[in-house]
């Protein structure tokens, strides 16, 4: 209670925290000692717990539909903060789950292929009820990963080798979706180089046969593709020495004092 004499004057600051939204009233009531009859009752608007606004979510957007492949987690940032800057909490109802505060998460398995799925989630500030917003989620189904494939050698196509020398050929092979590849031999003699270069040195005990060689290439998704080829080795070409065209043997040139004598050799060698 205040008392204001006659003639004077005063300021009154009044402070509520209403519980809830809603008018109130009868808060604060004036009198007058001198008019019995002279009153006031002042009523106050009150917004919130404690003039508290709840969170307000930006993104989703009410029933917004997203799309989601099946065996893939499809994730969305739930965009939403408070205007008092209360921390926030956030919580779903349906498929899915939160991480790292405000990431909605979920893999959609093959039983939710073809489907929409309603989702609802919860942002609160623990003061006032919580937010709620609906979206949801069409899972497509999963998409089908090609394998490799050989472009060459084809399919047991002869090479010939040499005994004593390294065979070398590049198997050109690639993938429908760009997933890296391995290369291996997996029966016959031989290695891989560089990725893709296949290698042989064939010794003298590989002369004059036909020698079997399986490769496999893989993209680590699919089963691995496999490729079958032969190499034919022949034995090392023996080594033949230079011969000299002329001058012949033993032939007589006739040359003059002072006078530079100029005459060609001719060789080959095979």
């Amino acid at each position: 209670q205040i008392t204001i004499p006659a003639g004077g004057g005063t300021q009154v600051k009044v402070r509520f925290n209403p519980p809830s939204d809603g008018y109130y009233s009868d808060l604060l009531t004036i009198t007058s000692d001198v008019y019995e009859d002279a009153f006031f009752n002042v009523g106050l608007e009150g917004s919130g717990a404690g003039g508290n606004s709840p969170p307000m979510i930006n993104n989703p957007v009410e029933n917004e539909v997203f799309y989601a492949q099946e065996g893939m987690e499809f994730m969305l940032y739930v965009d939403a903060y408070d205007p008092d800057g209360d921390p926030l909490t956030f919580t779903t109802a349906g498929p899915g789950y939160f991480m790292n505060l405000n990431e909605y998460r979920w893999t959609p398995a093959a039983g939710d292929v073809n489907s929409e799925h309603p989702i609802t989630i919860e942002v609160s500030d623990n003061i006032n009820p919580p937010v709620i917003r609906n979206f949801k989620i069409f899972v497509n189904p999963a998409v089908t990963n090609s394998p490799p494939m050989i472009n060459n050698p084809m399919e047991n196509q002869l090479f010939n080798a040499q005994e004593g020398m390294e065979f070398m050929f590049t198997i050109d092979a690639s993938d429908p979706d760009g997933d890296p590849l391995t290369f291996i031999v997996t029966a016959g003699p031989g290695y891989f180089m560089n990725v893709n270069e296949y290698r042989w040195a064939p010794a003298a005990g590989d002369v004059n046969s036909e020698h079997p060689i399986t490769i496999e290439v893989s993209d680590g998704i699919n089963p691995p593709v496999t490729r079958n080829f032969k190499i034919f080795v022949a034995p090392a070409v023996t080594n033949i020495p230079p011969v000299i065209d002329y001058p012949y043997e033993n032939e007589l040139f006739n040359i003059q004092v002072g006078q530079e004598f100029i005459h060609g050799i001719g060789a080959y060698d095979s």
